[in-house]
């Protein structure tokens, strides 16, 4: 008998109740109980679920016109209490995920000689 293991997501968890109802909890595992056909099932109604919400997020990403770049920006910043784009550069330098190439006799010049690291 397979053992399922997820991390919590309420997607998942309504899923597992719509296709594997007789699914048993395991406390000492910490996973899910279910027979073969049960866990064939869930895993391949989780990934045809997972695929259509990413799908979703992207068509709303485009008719809002906004990048990708800009949603893992916003996400980043409010995992990590960042409030604006200058609390955002001071977290970057913090954490050293930027450098600064050239500092030019302003601030101003700053954002044009910032270099992101890989």
């Amino acid at each position: 008998m397979p053992a399922i293991r997820f991390a919590w997501n309420p997607l998942l968890v309504d899923l597992r109740r719509e296709v594997c109802p007789g699914a048993r909890w395991q406390r000492q595992g910490r996973c899910w109980m279910m027979s073969d056909a049960e866990a064939q099932r869930f895993v391949h109604a989780a990934q045809a679920r997972l695929d259509f919400h990413r799908s979703q997020a992207q068509v709303r990403r485009r008719q809002l016109g906004i990048a990708p770049r800009t949603v893992h920006k916003y996400k980043a910043m409010g995992n990590n209490g960042i409030q604006n784009n200058a609390e955002l550069m001071t977290f970057a330098l913090r954490h050293r995920l930027l450098h600064v190439a050239e500092v030019g006799g302003n601030l101003a010049s700053l954002s044009t000689t910032v270099v992101i690291s890989a």
